[in-house]
């Protein structure tokens, strides 16, 4: 089981080579993911990267999706799918900050004693 730190950082490293992903195609394949499993939506992203009909921005999305998940295949093939569904909400978050402008979100894991302390 990971923590959600190491979720976490594993999301930003993803997130990392994924700087011309929208939110909307990382969404799109991480639906693909959750519902027929990593392996098939690796294969689907491949595809729509060399599909002629698909515009140049999504092929382009759909072979930065596929690179980054074949090079980080092995961790998210280690997590349960509840926290592989949690990593990719991750990273969602942080898809198309560079495209809009804007920093990713901060996140900051806390402990359940930091937690008290600052919320009581």
């Amino acid at each position: 089981m990971a923590s959600l730190a190491e979720l976490v950082r594993l999301a930003e490293r993803i997130a990392a080579e994924l700087p011309e992903v929208t939110r909307n195609e990382w969404m799109r394949w991480s639906e693909v993911a959750c519902r027929r499993g990593l392996a098939v939506a690796t294969q689907l992203a491949g595809r729509l990267a060399t599909d002629i009909t698909v515009r140049p921005a999504v092929q382009r999305a759909n072979q930065l999706i596929a690179q980054a998940v074949r090079a980080h295949r092995a961790e998210l093939e280690r997590l349960s799918d509840d926290e592989r569904r949690t990593l990719l909400g991750f990273v969602a978050c942080t898809c198309g900050c560079a495209l809009e402008g804007r920093r990713p979100p901060v996140v900051r894991v806390m402990s359940p004693a930091e937690l008290v302390r600052e919320y009581g």
